[in-house]
């Protein structure tokens, strides 16, 4: 009849990191075979990857931005949105949205990672 034999995750695969190592392992994963405990950590990984990958999306909306090439910020802004609405088939609104959503996650990025001590202004105005 059917198997019994339960399947077995990764050791610590609830504490990695999201990046090419966890997606390597969870595409290895068939969730149909693991126990219920084991199902909510590979539910939680896979959550992790999803939030990692946007987060890498928001960056490469800013980065399109950055590489636009106008003198004028608000023209590369509007180019940027024009280029990611048609690349990832939005629209106008919504294109618009995510980009501004992309640059404010930026900025609150790194106020959070400046106000924890991650970076700061060592050296600033010291011509080092």
């Amino acid at each position: 009849m059917f198997g019994s034999e339960v399947g077995v995750i990764p050791h610590r695969l609830d504490e990695m990191d999201p990046g090419p190592v966890l997606a390597a392992f969870l595409s290895t994963i068939d969730v149909g075979e693991l126990s219920g405990y084991d199902r909510i950590v590979v539910l939680r990984a896979h959550q992790r990857m999803a939030s990692h990958y946007q987060a890498r999306t928001y960056e490469d909306m800013a980065a399109v931005a950055d590489a636009m090439g106008e003198s004028d910020d608000a023209l590369a802004v509007e180019s940027a949105a024009a280029e990611i609405r048609v690349a990832l088939r939005l629209t106008r609104r919504a294109a618009d949205s995510e980009l501004a959503f992309a640059f404010m996650s930026n900025l609150r990025l790194c106020r959070f990672l400046f106000c924890r001590g991650v970076f700061g202004l060592a050296g600033y105005g010291s011509g080092v």
